[in-house]
Formats: structure tokens, sequence, C-alpha cells
């Protein structure tokens, strides 16, 4: 594939690995995505194109999203709408049509944390929802912070069935030995996935001594969250999104009736907490993403996303293990919809 953004060359080659022999220990991503694409690439060689993965991830990650809203009880037709905002709401339709080494990674942590949530919102197998979760996590990073979250959600399994942790325990070394053997590989340590290695070695690190997270970048980060304008123009459509990013505000407003689910529910609780965990790191990072078109970090907690739709749905049922995971109540027929760390969850407004 040629390079189509504007960015450096030399960076574009580092980074983005358009060359597939060029620094091949200076590579940031979780190796989820090239896994995936060993398959192809024995095939068709470098002839591969990785778009074709972010675009086959994003079909899972919808058809996932739109599972977890019939799991929740929505009729089909409300649960493919918000399935459609996922889509076009968020950056997930531009990051997985983009394809770039970034944007795969979004692609795939959005697509394999909803099917985690909607293990959750199923069977709830503790060794199946650690699988996606770690799949999502070596997509993109700071999806691991999601996991307190997950631990609580299968914790009855666990504890009612203490001899699930052998297969959890099995998951997790599946993905810890080769992850750590693939950290010394590129970094010389175990310990250290990327993040300061590759802002010491290639970026403003080298000059730089504040470390890549750190609490100076927060008001960047609020700034470009909610503040960053898009790109006026003096002809039709007038407004666009920036090449360096757009604010939710602008992109994405509806992800602010969020807001309205009750905190007292158990599964909002949850979902606070991951979305809380995840968006640390996006909060005290030194980069806003590069380019992006609109948030391409906020994917990591908005559906990974905050999003929320305000619904109707008379015919909404909540099946009895969803009501386990809230507060046990009954549906009512005004629901609100909020989707965070990649989860979606219903909460019922009773009363309404």
């Amino acid at each position: 594939m040629a390079p189509r953004l504007s960015v450096p060359a030399a960076f574009s080659r580092r980074l983005h690995r358009r060359d597939p022999v060029s620094r091949p220990g200076l590579h940031l991503r979780g190796a989820v995505p090239a896994v995936l694409l060993l398959p192809f690439v024995a095939i068709w060689g470098l002839s591969t194109n990785q778009t074709a993965l972010a675009i086959g991830l994003a079909a899972v990650g919808i058809a996932a999203a739109w599972l977890v809203a019939r799991r929740i009880g929505v009729s089909a037709g409300w649960a493919w709408l918000l399935a459609a905002f996922l889509l076009f709401g968020t950056s997930y339709a531009y990051c997985s049509a983009n394809g770039d080494v970034w944007f795969v990674a979004q692609s795939g942590s959005v697509a394999f944390t909803m099917l985690a949530i909607a293990e959750c919102l199923g069977d709830r197998v503790p060794w199946r929802v650690l699988l996606w979760a770690l799949c999502a996590a070596f997509c993109r990073y700071p999806m691991i912070l999601a996991l307190p979250a997950y631990a609580i959600a299968v914790w009855p399994q666990i504890r009612a069935k203490p001899v699930r942790l052998v297969d959890v325990a099995t998951i997790g070394a599946l993905f810890a030995v080769p992850a750590a053997y693939y950290n010394y590989v590129r970094w010389g340590t175990i310990a250290d996935v990327g993040f300061p290695k590759f802002y010491r070695i290639m970026d403003i690190g080298r000059t730089d001594p504040s470390p890549p997270f750190a609490l100076r970048n927060l008001a960047m980060q609020l700034h470009f969250y909610f503040q960053q304008p898009p790109e006026v123009l003096g002809h039709p459509p007038y407004l666009i999104a920036g090449e360096f990013g757009t604010a939710l505000t602008f992109t994405s407003p509806a992800l602010a009736i969020a807001l309205l689910a009750p905190i007292r529910e158990r599964a909002v609780q949850l979902l606070w907490l991951a979305t809380a965990c995840c968006a640390e790191p996006a909060l005290l990072y030194y980069s806003t993403g590069w380019c992006s078109s609109a948030a391409r970090h906020a994917l990591d907690f908005h559906p990974v996303s905050l999003r929320a739709h305000g619904v109707r749905d008379p015919c909404a049922t909540v099946p009895s293990g969803i009501c386990r995971c809230s507060s046990g109540r009954s549906a009512s027929a005004r629901t609100s919809w909020a989707c965070g760390s990649g989860a979606c969850l219903r909460v019922s407004l009773t009363g309404a």
C-alpha cells in the first residue's frame, strides 16, 4: 500500500511499517493484528492489504454490538440503529476504512471488546471473557486497564466454580509468554511494551526529559477532546473533520447522554470504572494521535467509546442474566444506552 497520510516520510516508514524490513524492532503496537494477518500473508505475501483486515474487524465489531443490544433486550431495529451509531457516530468508520497500523489496532480493539461484553451479557464464561479482553488489549495496550471491570463481572462464576481459574490462567499465559518475548526482541526488556522506549528513541523524548505520560499533558488533551474545532471551508460541506483531530463535542455530541445513566446501577458503576481506567492513558499521553480526523484515541474509552442514546422501546425486555448484572429490576419502556470501554450496557430508568 502506498502512504496516504501527510506525515513525514521517515516517520511513516518507521511507525506505519510501510517497508516490511525497515527497522523491524521499532514497532509500538500490540501483535494481534499482525498475527491475524499471517494466514493472508502466507497466501498473498506482501500484496496483502491490511485495510481489508481493518474492515473485517469493524464488521465483527458492529455484529457484536448488535448482539450486545439484542442480549440486553432491545428490538432488532433499535439494535441496528445503535450499531450504526457506533460505526458512524464515532471514529470507528474512519479508522476501519483507513487501515494503517494505528487504525487497524483501533478497529480490532473495539471489535474484541464488544465480543467480551457480549460474553459478559451471555454465558459469562471467564476464560472467554479474558480471551476477547486480551485480544483487545494486544491491539491497543490501554484496553488492558479494563480488566478489573471484567473481573468483577465474572467473579460470581469463578466463586461458584474456582476450577475455572485454571482456564483463565492458561489463557493469560498464552498471551503473557509470547508478549514478554515480543517485548524483549523489540526493546531488550520484557517489561516495556514500547511507550517509554519509542518515546526516547524515535520521538520528542530524545530531547524532552518529561515522561510520555504526564499531568502536564492533561490540559492539552482536554482541549483536544472537548474544544478542538473542525476545519471551516468556504464551500460545501463547509465543515470537515480536521486532519489532526476534532473534538468529540463536534463529532459525537450524543455521547453526553451516557451521563443520564443512573450511577446506582451496578452495571453503570462497572461501566464508569472501565471508562475511567481506559481514559487515563489517553488523557495523560504526550500525543493526541497525529493524523486521526476525529479523536482516534477516544475509541479506547467510548465504544471502547463513551456513547449513549435515549430510546423508547416498549418491546424491550431485560433477560434474567442481565437483571443479575444490574440491580435485578424489571425493564421499563424508557431506557438509556451507555457504551464505555467498548462496553454497551442498558440500564433501566424506572418510573419513566
